[in-house]
C-alpha cells in the first residue's frame, strides 16, 4: 500500500472481499478483530501464485498513470 491512504469504508470492503474469498481469516479478540493472512495454506495449495500476483501489482504500480 505504500503510502497513500485508504479510506476507512474502502478498506473495510476490501477486507470483507479477501476474507469471503478466503485468502484472510479472523479472529476476534475482545472487542478487536484480527486479519490474518493465509499466504502459506495459499502457497501450498497454489504454488507461485501470490508472488505472481504480487509481481504484476508491481508491475503495474511502477507505469506512468494513463491520464
Amino acid at each position: 500500500m505504500g503510502d497513500r491512504a485508504i479510506p476507512k469504508l474502502s478498506f473495510s470492503h476490501h477486507i470483507k472481499v479477501l476474507r469471503e474469498a478466503g485468502l484472510i481469516r479472523f479472529e476476534r479478540h475482545g472487542v478487536e478483530m484480527r486479519n490474518h493472512s493465509r499466504c502459506g495454506q495459499i502457497e501450498a495449495r497454489f504454488p507461485g501464485l501470490l508472488a505472481s500476483i504480487l509481481s504484476a501489482y508491481a508491475l503495474v504500480a511502477r507505469e506512468p498513470s494513463a491520464g
